[in-house]
């Protein structure tokens, strides 16, 4: 099935259009109601991806070729007044995974740490609540002030 550049836009308009509409009814919703409602958005929203992504890569393509490579910013028009930006990120250097930095560091000695930041990352382990709790007060109360717990936030899926 063909469509025209026109009738895909106004397609487009009027998934707008459903969402103004679904907003207007949700609070009269019943659970069951939204469940339903959910999954068949879930289903449009993976579809919808799945046709984006190929326009995605021929616009960055069509970027790195008009920018040469260089980065920065460029912006696609399209008649209706509809625009796209695509900016291009400067590399980035990073480490490799699995080098040897240790071996690196002894290499290089003072001028390791005038080409390389060092950078050190702490993260509670899964059974710290557990330990802490067999710790003195003093200790506990260190650690309960160097922690925070951040709440998660409720995942919502549909089925597939």
């Amino acid at each position: 099935m063909e469509f025209t550049t026109q009738e895909l836009s106004q397609m487009s308009e009027n998934m707008g259009k459903l969402a103004e509409a679904i907003r207007a009814v949700l609070p009269q919703m019943d659970i069951e109601a939204q469940v339903e409602v959910g999954q068949k958005l879930w289903e449009i929203s993976r579809q919808a991806t799945a046709a984006l992504d190929p326009i995605k890569g021929a616009l960055r393509d069509e970027a790195v070729k008009q920018r040469g490579g260089v980065s920065g910013p460029i912006q696609f028009d399209s008649p209706d007044g509809s625009r796209c930006t695509v900016s291009i990120p400067a590399p980035s250097l990073g480490v490799r995974k699995g080098a040897d930095m240790g071996f690196l560091k002894a290499l290089l000695g003072a001028q390791f740490d005038a080409l390389f930041e060092t950078v050190v990352v702490y993260k509670p382990k899964s059974d710290i609540r557990t330990k802490t709790a067999l710790l003195s007060d003093p200790h506990q109360q260190a650690i309960l002030e160097a922690v925070d717990v951040n709440p998660g936030t409720p995942k919502v899926f549909f089925r597939d």
